[in-house]
Order: C-alpha cells, then sequence, then structure tokens
C-alpha cells in the first residue's frame, strides 16, 4: 500500500516533469530550435533517458514496471524493429533517412516510454482513471506543437487514453510501442506505392500482433 506521502511525492514528479517535458517538445518545434539534432536530443534525454531515471531512483524495476524480460519474444520485438527500421528508411532518398527513424523508431519508443510507461506506473495509486486521463492529456498537448487541429487533438486524446488503459491492463510497454509504431508507420506510408513501405506496413502490423499474442499466452499460463 502506497502512503498518502509517497502519493502526493510521485504526483509532484510527475506533473513537474510532464511541465518539463512538454517544454521541450515545444521548444524543438518553434523555428529556431526545429533542427533534427535538437529533436533527438530532446527525445532521447527527456522522454527516454529522464523517465526511466526517475522510476529507478523510485525504486521501481524498470524491466518489472514495463514488462520486459529477456526472452526469446523480446529478440523478435527487436528484430522486427529493426525490419521496420529499415525498410521505412529505404522509402525516403538519404537526406531523409533521420526524419525517418525520429518517426518511426524514436518517436514511438520514447512517447512510450515517458507518456505510458512511467507516467501511468507513478500514478496508479491515484486509480486506473487519473493515470488514463493524465496520460491521455499529457500526450495530446505534446501533439498540439505538431497539429493543434480539432480532429488531430481528439485523436491524440483518445489515443493516449486508449494505449494507457492498454498499458495499465497489460503491464507490458512493448504491447502499446508495438501499436504505435503500426500507427505512425500506417499513417505515413499507406500512401506510397513501394515494396518497402508495404514491408515495413506488414512488419508494423507483425510486431503489434506479436505483442499481443505474447500477452494472452501469459496470460493463459497465468491461469
Amino acid at each position: 500500500m502506497v502512503s498518502l506521502g509517497d502519493l502526493m511525492k510521485a504526483i509532484l514528479e510527475v506533473v513537474l516533469y510532464t511541465v518539463f517535458a512538454l517544454a521541450g517538445i515545444f521548444a524543438i518545434n518553434t523555428a529556431y530550435f526545429n533542427t533534427v539534432i535538437n529533436s533527438y536530443v530532446v527525445y532521447i534525454i527527456l522522454l527516454f533517458i529522464i523517465p526511466i531515471y526517475l522510476l529507478r531512483h523510485s525504486g521501481r524495476s524498470v524491466l518489472a514496471s514495463f514488462g520486459l524480460k529477456k526472452n526469446l519474444m523480446l529478440y523478435i520485438y527487436i528484430s522486427l524493429l529493426f525490419i521496420i527500421c529499415a525498410s521505412s528508411i529505404l522509402v525516403y532518398n538519404p537526406s531523409k533517412y533521420q526524419i525517418a527513424l525520429f518517426s518511426f523508431i524514436l518517436v514511438p519508443v520514447a512517447e512510450e516510454t515517458a507518456f505510458r510507461g512511467y507516467m501511468v506506473t507513478m500514478l496508479k495509486g491515484l486509480g486506473s482513471t487519473s493515470a488514463f486521463l493524465f496520460s491521455g492529456i499529457a500526450f495530446g498537448l505534446a501533439h498540439l506543437a505538431v497539429d493543434n487541429s480539432f480532429q488531430s487533438i481528439i485523436l491524440r486524446l483518445v489515443i493516449g487514453i486508449l494505449f494507457a488503459y492498454i498499458f495499465f491492463v497489460s503491464g507490458k510497454l512493448l504491447i502499446t510501442i508495438s501499436l504505435h509504431v503500426l500507427f505512425n508507420v500506417y499513417t505515413i506510408l499507406h500512401s506510397i506505392i513501394s515494396i518497402q513501405s508495404y514491408i515495413s506496413i506488414t512488419a508494423a502490423l507483425l510486431l503489434a500482433l506479436t505483442a499481443l499474442y505474447d500477452y494472452y499466452r501469459e496470460r493463459r499460463n497465468a491461469t
């Protein structure tokens, strides 16, 4: 049972981190800071390294919190991510390789680590609904810097809450990462007619199905 003091401390930490992370995301989308290098730095440090550090600092196991195990399935995930990365990059010319890697691999992994893995894990003590809503709203706000249309806001909010729910129920961050990869790959590549785009979309779909299969397999074995 989490004490009230520990819960309040966790809430304050998450709120401060969220403000800091959103500020960084908005900064890299301004004209002055909008470069590929800045985007990589912000996502790797703010949305990947710092959340993992904060989880470890709180005394939680990152592997346990994210539902990760060093087994055959993990290597299958990594192999599929490599295929998605390679095929997605090859859709574009060499000058856009860094952008493709950012959109199809770094963004899904970093955003799921921060908005689902870290935030939902830290806010579980508040209850599922509060954790879902906070994660979804933070995720939606992060995308205002890219697209502030009403449709985009609602879509990201719904996706954020849905992914938070999936992570909360399954305890497996790889499921939401795989779904995030699938969403990004399909959204960006479905209109591009090429063998590389088809391979990438197929591999992303296979990744999502593999993650869901792994979850239900473990759930069945536990009963």
